[in-house]
């Protein structure tokens, strides 16, 4: 507990708001635990170019980091890097593991290729000749293939909506997917490293999980340990420990599901998930008995034992 820890936090993405909100969440919990930590904000890409951003570390004597930053530059790996660089040990996922996870279209090429059960899909990248002409599912939900917490998330149910879509949303992103739309209940599996959590089943009380229903407290209901049967929970979690194994993901992570007939789908697997007073990780590490400053103090130890520049990437 003598190392100094900085937590980072902010960004640059469409996920600043929430990343802002983890990180203070998890300063406060170190801090209140005896931890010297500091905070710092990342709120450029050229803070990383310009040296501003390792000065603050060095600065500080930050011995080790814990990632709070939820999308670009935190979840795709290119903040893992620039500490692999640096030498400075850090939390959760190597430069690979959050860039592969972080991309929805590779992501699921390699559940593909495991044998993990995904939902349908094509990807779609801008000056291609787009997939989308020969798309039959309906209804079909369109994401950008490198977002969070559901930012850009349409549903459409015929041809003609589906191309305005793809047209519109191919106007901001350089990659988006076309997912088939599963009908079923939305689970999400935590883990800490390869430990699964109890499983959360997601209720809406309105509408679908979106960013609003993500981030309001009490918009949604959250049923931890969701009720299933034991063969079924037993399998969903081993099919998100496949997820979780298959993108190499470490620290703590969740897996998004949906549940159609009792099979689970994988949507996609979170390297950093959430850390806010709504968010599902914590509500999962609680019913498995570590509360919010428990769950902290194990981020912090996890990082703190990892090597400088050692995280194995391949």
């Amino acid at each position: 507990m003598s190392e100094i820890i900085g937590v980072i936090y902010g960004g640059y993405s469409n996920e600043r708001e929430v990343s802002l909100k983890s990180g203070e969440a998890i300063f406060n919990s170190l801090i209140k635990s005896g931890y010297k930590a500091v905070l710092i904000d990342l709120k450029r890409p050229d803070d990383l170019g310009d040296w501003s951003f390792l000065k603050q570390l060095i600065d500080n004597r930050v011995g080790s980091v814990i990632i709070a930053i939820h999308g670009t530059p935190g979840e795709d790996g290119i903040l893992q890097g620039f500490l692999e660089l640096s030498g400075i040990r850090y939390s959760g996922s190597s430069l690979i593991a959050a860039a592969l996870s972080m991309d929805k279209s590779l992501a699921k090429l390699i559940f593909q290729k495991r044998g993990i059960p995904t939902p349908e899909f094509v990807t779609v990248e801008r000056g291609y000749v787009s997939d989308s002409f020969y798309w039959k599912r309906y209804p079909a939900v369109i994401k950008p293939a490198c977002e969070g917490s559901s930012v850009g998330v349409i549903f459409v149910d015929d041809s003609k909506k589906l191309e305005q879509a793809v047209d519109e949303m191919l106007l901001i992103y350089d990659k988006i997917i076309i997912e088939e739309m599963i009908a079923g209940d939305e689970i999400t599996v935590g883990f800490m490293n390869d430990r699964p959590l109890p499983i959360i089943k997601i209720v809406p009380k309105s509408g679908f999980y979106d960013y609003k229903n993500k981030y309001t407290k009490d918009a949604t209901e959250y049923i931890v340990p969701a009720p299933l049967e034991k063969s079924v929970a037993e399998n969903v979690s081993k099919e998100a420990a496949r997820a979780v194994k298959a993108m190499g993901v470490s620290g703590i992570s969740r897996v998004d599901i949906i549940l159609r007939h009792n099979k689970p789908y994988i949507l996609e697997v979170n390297s950093i998930p959430g850390m806010t007073e709504t968010s599902l990780l914590p509500k999962a590490a609680d019913s498995a008995g570590y509360d919010f400053d428990s769950l902290c103090r194990w981020i912090a130890e996890d990082a703190s034992k990892k090597p400088n520049s050692t995280h194995k990437t391949c």
